[in-house]
């Protein structure tokens, strides 16, 4: 599954978003996210996740633990990419 929400300038995400555990793909670049909802850390089959051209100052620890040790190494380096704080 995948969910495109970029360029819609979301302020914040809602916390359903951590019931969408088939998600594998999540798009959430150039809106203005100041932080994530800890129940992203749901989203163990994220491959994706593009966080790129926000307002974010952290990625939550949950998120990081989660996404991170469900997914390979490509996730961990992507995030590192775009958010660039791991």
């Amino acid at each position: 599954m995948e969910f495109y929400l970029y360029g819609n300038k979301l302020a914040t995400l809602p916390l359903e978003m951590g019931s969408l555990v088939n998600l594998q793909t999540l798009a959430l670049n150039e809106n203005s996210l100041t932080s994530l909802p800890d129940s992203l850390a749901s989203l163990k089959n994220v491959k994706v996740l593009d966080l790129r051209h926000n307002k974010l100052s952290e990625v939550g620890q949950v998120i990081q633990r989660s996404i991170i040790s469900y997914n390979d190494i490509r996730t961990e380096l992507w995030l590192i990419r775009v958010v660039g704080f791991l």
